[in-house]
Parts: structure tokens; C-alpha cells; sequence
């Protein structure tokens, strides 16, 4: 009962807060500030596009998915309110000092699924838009999922009620949702620590304890060399998004330059051109990011690199450590997020 009138509380606040900001946008207040704020970009930050929800809610997840419906609406409103930019103008903005739009929007995709090129791709270029996709290099490389979409259908899935952590030895007992979820979340923070081989171990023995069957072949939910090539002769630009998605910020100097190095080098040998734009992954854990970390992609060669930190990149932003804004679930709240970065601001964030 108590539960309830608390999720009815946060619900009525939330409505009149929608309410509130579509009020505001109605004015054109936010507008008008944003022209006259400091020149800036607000870079939008997806993961996944579907036609409908729940297809693969015990892989993703909800959170880092749109509805291809909501998507459309997002694109069209972007195209309508905003000037549509790449990563190569943001580039230039930043290195050759060409000036932008104002009111300045870039699009881009993390990990790499499938449902990228399949879903979201048609829908942009349907209205003229260009993306940038980074591709964790290691997953379409082996044809494998993320290790953070692993671990959700390991423990989501699994039919076994007890479970012992391989790192510390804890003993689980994860017979119902809750205790599963807290479970996931501890290995997690333990695999953003690792990359590459090790990582990939561990990932194994998790789901040899948890009993885990295999995908089927026609469950791939990762694009692959040909559709990222299609992408590419299509006009978008791709991107590193690492080899096997660490956090950067909690591994080894030497495991850095690997993740940083190899992908870039694997996309270049795959498509043929130099890559020169990163996407710093933050599975969990903070930072995700560090000052030896932009030095790294700066010796690696990239010349952009885009975070998770919450806000629009401006002159005051150096290229190699830009935020995002993570795109809302609705239309008035990804409408405010991005007017809300160009007048500066900082709109709410999300991790992965």
C-alpha cells in the first residue's frame, strides 16, 4: 500500500513537471536563450532501437532502449527545432575553429547492435540525418554480445538458485528477482575492472556457474563488418567504442593503450579509412575517464572523444573529453534535455 501511494506521488510529480517544461518550450523561452548562450553542440547519446520493447529486456534491459516509434518522434523534432551536425563539423569546430550553427545537435550510438542499422539507420536517413556509431570492436570482431548484456541474461535467465562468486568466494542465493539483480551488480563493478582476455575468462566462468545456454545463431544482436561498412558508405561515421567495453578509467595503463589501439586499428584495417573518433564506455563505476586517459587517445590518434558527463560541448570543452546528452524516453523531456544543455545546463545523466 505504502509502495503504491509512493509510486503514485512520483508519478503525479513527474507529470507536472512535463507539464511545467511543455509550458516553457510552448513560450519559447528556452529558444531564445539558447541563441544568445555561447556557441555549442549537444551531442545525443543512444544505445539501442527497437520496434517494440521487451524483445530483449533480459539482454539490454529497458533503460538503454527507444522504441522506433519514440525515436521517429525525437529525429523529427530534431530536424524541425535543430541544426543537425556531425562529428567531423564538431571536429572542425574544435580544430580548425569553423563555427557551427547555433542550436547545433550530433547524433551518436554506442556498442554497436544490431537493431542500429536495422531499425534506427532507415529512420534517420528518411529525414536526411547522419549519425556516428562506435562500435565495441571485439564484440562484432568474435560475434559476441557486450559483457554488461551477458551478465544481464546470465542472471536473468539462469535457472539455478545458488550461485558462488568466482572473485571473492561469496556464496548467492539467487532464487528470486531482487537477490539476482544485487548479485549482477556486484560482478559487475569487478568485470569494469578488467579487459581482453581476463575479462573474457571470468565472463565464462560466470556462465558456466549459472548454467547458461548458448545464444542460437539467429539471436545476433550485434551488427556485423557489412553492415558497418554499409553504414559507413551511407554517409554516417563510425567510431571506437574499445575493444571489450572496460572502464578505461579502473584498468592498467597498458590495457588502455590495447583497447584504444586495437580498435582503432581493427576498424581501419575493416573499413578501409582512418578512424578518428572514440567513445569512452562506462559500464559502471566512476570516473570513466581520466587526464591519462586523454592523453591516451590523444597518442592513439583520435581527435574527438565523447564521455557520459551530461551537458553541450562548447569552446570551454577540450575535443578529447566531450559531454553527451543522454536522450530521454519522451519527447518533451528530449526536447528540454537538449534545450537545457544549449543554455548550458546540465541535464540528467544515466550510466551505459
Amino acid at each position: 500500500m505504502i509502495s503504491s501511494l509512493q509510486d503514485n506521488s512520483t508519478n503525479r510529480r513527474s507529470q507536472r513537471k512535463r507539464f511545467a517544461k511543455r509550458v516553457l518550450l510552448r513560450s519559447g523561452i528556452p529558444g531564445l536563450l539558447s541563441r544568445v548562450a555561447p556557441a555549442s553542440v549537444a551531442i545525443l547519446r543512444y544505445h539501442s532501437v527497437q520496434e517494440s520493447l521487451g524483445a530483449t529486456t533480459d539482454i539490454i534491459g529497458r533503460g538503454i532502449v527507444h522504441c522506433a516509434s519514440v525515436f521517429a518522434e525525437h529525429m523529427e523534432s530534431l530536424a524541425k527545432r535543430f541544426n543537425p551536425v556531425s562529428l567531423d563539423d564538431v571536429s572542425s569546430f574544435f580544430y580548425e575553429g569553423k563555427d557551427l550553427p547555433r542550436r547545433a545537435v550530433a547524433i551518436t550510438f554506442d556498442d554497436g547492435f544490431r537493431d542500429n542499422y536495422d531499425v534506427a539507420a532507415p529512420i534517420l536517413e528518411r529525414l536526411g540525418l547522419q549519425a556516428t556509431f562506435y562500435i565495441a570492436v571485439g564484440c562484432v570482431e568474435e560475434d559476441k554480445l557486450p559483457w554488461f548484456c551477458r551478465l544481464r541474461r546470465a542472471f536473468l535467465t539462469t535457472q539455478v538458485p545458488n550461485w558462488t562468486d568466482p572473485i571473492d568466494g561469496r556464496p548467492w542465493k539467487i532464487s528470486d528477482l531482487t537477490s539476482r539483480i544485487e548479485a549482477r551488480q556486484n560482478v559487475m563493478r569487478a568485470c569494469a575492472r578488467r579487459s581482453g582476455d581476463s575479462l573474457e575468462e571470468l565472463l565464462r566462468t560466470i556462465e558456466r556457474g549459472l548454467d547458461l545456454p548458448k545464444l542460437e545463431p539467429n539471436d545476433r544482436l550485434m551488427m556485423n563488418w557489412d553492415e558497418i561498412r554499409s553504414l559507413r558508405r551511407r554517409g554516417h561515421i563510425i567510431g571506437s567504442h574499445t575493444m571489450s567495453h572496460p572502464n578505461v578509467a579502473h584498468i592498467g595503463p597498458d590495457d588502455v593503450l590495447r583497447e584504444l589501439q586495437e580498435s582503432k586499428r581493427l576498424l581501419e584495417q575493416r573499413l578501409g579509412e582512418t578512424i578518428v573518433h572514440f567513445s569512452y564506455p562506462v559500464p559502471t563505476l566512476q570516473p570513466h575517464w581520466t587526464e591519462d586517459t586523454v592523453l591516451a587517445t590523444a597518442q592513439v590518434g583520435y581527435r574527438t572523444a565523447v564521455t557520459c558527463a551530461s551537458g553541450s560541448a562548447g569552446r570551454g570543452n577540450r575535443a578529447l573529453s566531450l559531454p553527451r546528452v543522454v536522450a530521454a524516453m519522451n519527447k518533451t523531456d528530449f526536447v528540454w534535455n537538449i534545450e537545457l544543455a544549449l543554455m548550458g545546463g546540465s541535464p540528467q545523466s544515466s550510466e551505459l
